[in-house]
């Protein structure tokens, strides 16, 4: 929703999340991508909140150790879905790993403008409770 900075000017402000904003668990309880009725929270009959990314790496190291990840997802995912990345490599037989959860970012410019809605103003997810498929 938009929150104008002062009611005589409203178009000088901030879009915020909605409330009540529910923080819903991952439904992926097994990790693998494949909807299982067991674990369907919400009763709609869809993974939620799937996997809506793509992850691509080099898979190499430069000079100094550092590999890049690039991490894809549709604008309209971001805010509203946080992601379990971890890394892992191989350096002379000896194996290490890395892992840090991280919210999908979204970008500034898209929440500068009043009258122009910004991707995933209404989450892709619905917007009633967990147990709810709204």
């Amino acid at each position: 929703m938009w929150q104008a900075d002062k009611p005589e000017f409203p178009d000088t402000g901030v879009w915020r999340l909605a409330l009540p904003n529910y923080l819903c668990a991952n439904e992926d309880v097994l990790r693998n991508g494949i909807f299982d009725t067991a674990y369907d929270r919400n009763g709609n009959g869809v993974l939620d909140p799937g996997i809506p990314l793509t992850v691509s790496a080099s898979g190499l190291s430069d000079a100094l150790g550092i590999a890049t990840v690039t991490v894809s997802y549709p604008r309209n995912y971001g805010s509203w879905v946080h992601v379990a990345l971890t890394v892992r490599g191989t350096v002379s037989g000896t194996e290490a790993s890395a892992a840090a959860d991280l919210p999908l970012s979204t970008l500034a410019s898209d929440f500068s403008a009043r009258r122009v809605d910004p991707p995933g103003r209404i989450s892709p997810y619905g917007s009633g409770p967990c147990d709810s498929p709204d």
